[in-house]
């Protein structure tokens, strides 16, 4: 796995092209918005990072039939979070 470099929001856009091709190359860099990291510029096969959706989607499922939650319970909890 390659390490990842912090990139400024405005020298990303600046150097997009330029990053790109890195990307292509197998790097990965962590784009800041005054020194805060707010996004991934990554490979669309860097499985490190993005792993398998279906996994995780599979994982929960089973999770949540082992907590014996109502769905709609777990509705009502969304909703909750939402409103904060």
């Amino acid at each position: 796995m390659s390490t990842t470099t912090c990139v400024g929001a405005f020298a990303a856009k600046t150097h997009f092209s330029e990053l790109l091709h890195d990307v292509e190359n197998g790097k990965r860099f962590e784009i800041a918005r005054r020194g805060k990291p707010v996004a991934m510029l990554i490979g669309v096969h860097d499985r490190a990072v993005t792993g398998n959706g279906k996994e995780a989607l599979d994982f929960f499922r089973s999770f949540r039939r082992t907590l014996k939650v109502p769905a709609s319970e777990i509705h009502d909890w969304i909703c909750e979070g939402r409103s904060r």
